[in-house]
């Protein structure tokens, strides 16, 4: 009997050892894990803020884009203007009869392309007409 509670005892105190032993190493291995996850919980953000600073300054670059080419395209309108109509009426603000005559007509196919017209819409298409005589 005395063998058997020695052999008990021998488990007991290798098996405490080998418990703790195994704890500790869990321990380090659980601090390294959450080390490694904070460092890539500050990388993430830090791209995320990152990324916002990009898409701030891409939305302010297309904007200014759109800036400069609006001025390119009427200076282009401009010199287009000027060259292949050069006697053209210098903004008195009246069109010719032809333009008049053009506009009458798109308003007329604009309507007609929707559908057949009501009455009301007949009246609103003449009173446009009238408008632009």
């Amino acid at each position: 009997m005395d063998t058997t509670i020695i052999h008990a005892d021998i488990f007991f105190y290798i098996t405490t050892i080998i418990v703790i032993i195994l704890g500790f190493l869990c321990a380090v291995i659980l601090f390294y894990v959450v080390s490694i996850v904070r460092r890539f919980a500050k990388i993430a953000k830090h791209m995320h803020r990152e990324s916002q600073h990009l898409a701030a300054d891409i939305a302010h670059v297309r904007h200014a884009i759109r800036e400069e080419a609006s001025k390119v395209n009427g200076l282009w309108k401009f010199l287009t203007g000027f060259v292949l109509n050069p006697f053209a009426s210098a903004g008195n603000g009246k069109d010719s009869a032809s333009q008049v005559k053009k506009k009458k007509k798109s308003i007329l196919v604009r309507n007609y392309k929707k559908r057949m017209p009501d009455e009301d819409e007949i009246d609103e298409s003449l009173e446009d007409i009238s408008d632009i005589q």
